[in-house]
């Protein structure tokens, strides 16, 4: 488990590693120039942790996607998610951002903790 005092420096080095192995779709950068046409890993925006529900009045879920669902999306809504989707994902794809906890990675091996 990452200490949260140190959660902003992590999502900044997956946001820096995420756009290193995927330089084309993916940036971290927040200058516009930069940014047209790719996916923005905002670091500053990121620190939820996965499957957290946000404080809305419909309470949607952070949950990370597949590069298939993002082709295959017609319109945003399509990947809006809430708590009774979650279990259903992970039945079907298993731990999405579990590549990014192994070793030699941000996550340095430690990934989250599900219980």
């Amino acid at each position: 488990m990452v200490p949260s005092e140190s959660v902003p420096t992590y999502v900044k080095r997956l946001a820096v590693e995420a756009e290193a192995e995927l330089p084309r779709p993916v940036t971290h950068r927040m200058t516009r120039g930069l940014r047209a046409g790719k996916v923005l890993v905002d670091p500053s925006q990121n620190a939820a942790a996965p499957c957290a529900r946000r404080a809305r009045a419909r309470p949607t879920v952070s949950a990370p996607v597949t590069w298939e669902e993002v082709e295959a999306c017609a319109a945003p809504a399509g990947l809006v998610f809430v708590r009774g989707d979650i279990a259903p994902r992970l039945e079907r794809y298993g731990e999405l951002l579990g590549p990014l906890f192994g070793a030699g990675r941000a996550g340095g091996g430690r990934g989250p903790q599900r219980k």
